[in-house]
C-alpha cells in the first residue's frame, strides 16, 4: 500500500471554527494533497458529523471520507500526525485543522504556479 493520505479534520476537541472557515482552507489542502502526492479525505465531526449535510456518492464519485477502520485506527493510536507534517513522505497519514494563513499561501500559488486566480 503506498497510498498515503491528508485528512482535513474537525474532531470533537479541536479549535476549528465554523464551516466557512474549515472551508476556506479546502483549495489549499486540495493543492497540498496534490503536490504530496495524498489522497484527501475529510473527518468533520462538530458541530455534527459533514456526512450528515454533505452525502458522499453511493455507486459513482469520489468519497472524500475518512473510512471507519482508518478512523477507529487514529483514535486508538492518538496519532494523526497533525500539521507541519503533511510534506513528510515517511508518515502514511497526515492531518490538518483550520489553518489562519492558508489564503496567502493559496494565492502565493494561484500567482506562481497556475499564473491566475482560480
Amino acid at each position: 500500500d503506498d497510498v498515503k493520505f491528508l485528512i482535513s479534520r474537525c474532531l470533537k476537541n479541536d479549535k476549528c471554527g465554523g464551516a466557512s472557515d474549515r472551508l476556506q482552507d479546502m483549495p489549499y489542502n486540495i493543492m497540498l494533497a496534490n503536490r504530496t502526492n495524498r489522497v484527501l479525505l475529510v473527518r468533520w465531526e462538530k458541530p455534527a458529523m459533514l456526512e450528515k449535510f454533505l452525502v458522499p456518492p453511493a455507486y459513482h464519485g469520489i468519497d472524500w471520507t475518512v473510512p471507519d477502520d482508518m478512523n477507529e485506527m487514529l483514535n486508538r493510536d492518538g496519532d494523526w500526525n497533525l500539521r507541519g507534517k503533511e510534506t513528510n513522505e515517511k508518515l502514511k497519514i497526515v492531518s490538518v485543522i483550520r489553518r489562519d494563513s492558508a489564503a496567502p499561501i493559496f494565492r502565493k500559488y494561484e500567482n506562481e504556479e497556475v499564473g491566475h486566480k482560480m
